[in-house]
């Protein structure tokens, strides 16, 4: 009788994975998240998140993406698409019954990564099993679970488009896998190019998951063009067909042909396209009289026919989401955002966060590289494009955080063959308590072995915050102060990562909040709290009519605003509670979590 971790049906393995998952979350919930059950969310792209929904709801447009309390007075256009928001309104309509639409909409984005986690935990067992085999699939779920860049982006409160990301890319490694051992049935090969295209609707950087499925596909042709060419001609068609339906979806006629990297747009049609082509050049032909070597050279050519015209016209695909970026606003914000900044260690605390996160790769490649050789066919092209997988993701890991969570996805599949492989091992020696041990020992080991050990080297070379009693953030009392004071649309200075709560929590404007597309927001607010010149502080303070500022501090968190030349900035000097006379102290908190709250005297 097939057995899965020594249960007699499958179905056993759905039953051990929802257990793990809800002693997971409730673990999370416990211990990192409490305060979500007090009306609190985890990230500014939650708060945003609602917002943009709030407002959709409210009668914004649907093809409108501005956000009209930020940059105010001007507004701030979000590149986020509308698939999330659809998703979070399919959970919040119905809890909105019973709890009204704002409580349901909280509850919608308190709960949909953690929903969709399960989920694609679930999907993970059917994903790995053409990859790692059926018995051992459900090792990749259980391993899935406990990823902590995974984790991070699926645990309640986390109220964005990540873990959507993610469920498609585990979906995207099972219709590949499958597409690749049986390229007969086409209908893998139009599910992945369906998958890939709302990957990129999603968001722009799931290009690169694209592109890998494409690599696979073309590289797949070569080795055996037999029946391969049907299948990448079968994937080029749907994937430009799902690009094209997102850019008649999320753009106004008008708009079809903007040119945009960090949204989708004509560039990702056109890639699209330069695919369908290369399907087409290498379906033509005689190739079955060729050999290995001469299919590659004909794959390389008709490839830079393809791609040549891209490289002239959309030369920012290269770049991805960033390429449009203002590189003025880089120094003063991006450079210190947390999910951009690399794995590379370089000291004790930045070793111990790459164990955290990619420390079961150092196992996992190797594995993944003997699999490959050791398999044959069709099998063989399966670990190829999961080793392909796994080894891009932890570079792009190591040079920017936010794409560990997608490396963990990877390192789960791979880890259920190297847990596999151990039991299978360990089976043919005698029955024994140490022979079960082991297997435990081991199977915990490269679950949160890592993760232990790595938290550990972090905390261990994390350096105390040299100033506990600073203030540490924002509380709802703050931002009930500035909600009883203001009036709807009065325009906040506030920290670039104060903005998205304080627009979900009162009826005021903001200048800025951390998103790349509101570069003259992120500069005024810059310039306004890091000048040392008071007098540049309130010609910008008058340029955007506005009328508060909200100070919260940052903790242990390098300061954003600080001196951009010798002297203390107005930020700084904010946080200690020294106010020019043009800045009217109205509200500030005596405990809990501190802020200060002042009114902008324009005649003083």
């Amino acid at each position: 009788m097939q057995t899965v971790l020594g249960f007699p049906r499958f179905g056993w393995a759905v039953v051990l994975v929802v257990g793990a998952w809800s002693a997971v979350h409730l673990l999370a919930a416990s211990i990192v998240t409490d305060s979500v059950f007090d009306g609190a969310l985890l990230g500014t792209d939650s708060y945003m998140r609602l917002v943009r929904v709030d407002e959709l709801v409210s009668g914004g447009g649907w093809f409108d993406s501005t956000i009209n309390r930020s940059n105010a007075p001007y507004g701030d256009e979000l590149h986020w698409t509308r698939p999330f928001d659809l998703l979070l309104l399919s959970l919040a309509l119905p809890l909105s019954v019973a709890l009204g639409f704002d409580d349901g909409l909280f509850v919608a984005g308190a709960t949909i990564s953690p929903l969709l986690h399960l989920v694609m935990t679930l999907v993970a067992v059917w994903a790995a099993a053409p990859v790692v085999g059926r018995s051992r699939a459900p090792m990749a779920a259980i391993v899935l679970l406990v990823q902590p860049a995974v984790v991070g982006h699926t645990i309640a409160g986390q109220a964005d488009h990540h873990s959507l990301q993610l469920l498609l890319l585990v979906l995207a490694i099972g219709l590949l896998a499958r597409a690749l051992s049986d390229p007969r049935r086409g209908r893998y090969a139009v599910a992945v190019g369906a998958v890939a295209g709302l990957g990129i609707w999603i968001s722009a950087e799931m290009t690169i998951l694209a592109g890998l499925a494409v690599a696979a596909l073309v590289g797949a042709w070569v080795l055996d063009p037999r029946e391969r060419a049907g299948a990448l001609v079968r994937f080029a068609l749907s994937f430009t067909g799902t690009i094209a339906v997102a850019i008649v979806t999320e753009r106004l006629p008008s708009d079809w042909f903007a040119v945009e990297y960090d949204k989708v747009s004509v560039a990702h049609l056109a890639a699209a396209l330069a695919v369908l082509l290369v399907a087409g050049g290498l379906g033509l032909g005689r190739w079955r009289t060729e050999t290995v070597r001469g299919r590659l050279a004909r794959a390389g050519a008709v490839g830079l026919v393809a791609t040549a015209p891209l490289a002239i016209f959309f030369g920012g695909l290269v770049a991805g989401p960033g390429a449009q970026v203002n590189p003025a606003i880089e120094p003063i914000w991006l450079d210190f955002v947390s999910e951009l900044q690399p794995l590379l260690p370089t000291d004790g605390e930045s070793l111990g966060q790459m164990l955290l996160y990619l420390g079961p790769a150092l196992i996992c490649l190797p594995a993944a590289a003997v699999a490959t050789w050791r398999s044959y066919g069709d099998q063989r092209l399966v670990w190829a494009t999961t080793t392909a997988f796994l080894g891009l993701y932890t570079v792009l890991s190591l040079l920017h955080l936010r794409f560990a969570s997608f490396a963990g996805v990877l390192i789960a599949v791979v880890s259920a063959a190297v847990l596999g492989e151990l039991r299978d091992w360990l089976r043919a020696m005698p029955a024994s308590l140490w022979r079960r041990l082991a297997w435990v020992g081991a199977a915990i080991g490269l679950s949160v072995g890592f993760t232990i050990g790595g938290g550990v080297v972090a905390a261990a070379s994390t350096e105390t915050d040299p100033n506990p009693d600073a203030l540490l953030g924002c509380s709802r009392t703050g931002y009930a102060a500035l909600d009883a004071a203001g009036e709807p649309s009065d325009v906040t200075f506030a920290h670039i990562n104060v903005g998205p709560e304080l627009l979900y929590r009162t009826e005021l404007a903001i200048v800025a909040g951390p998103y790349h597309r509101n570069d003259e927001g992120i500069l005024d607010l810059h310039h306004f709290f890091s000048s040392t010149d008071d007098a540049l502080s309130r010609e910008l303070a008058a340029e955007r009519e506005a009328r508060f500022v909200l100070v919260c501090d940052i903790g242990k968190k390098r300061d954003l605003y600080a001196a951009e030349a010798p002297g203390r900035s107005l930020h700084t000097r904010l946080v200690a509670g020294e106010a020019p006379d043009w800045l009217r102290l109205i509200a500030a908190s005596e405990d809990g979590a501190p802020f200060r709250l002042y009114e902008i005297e324009a005649d003083r």
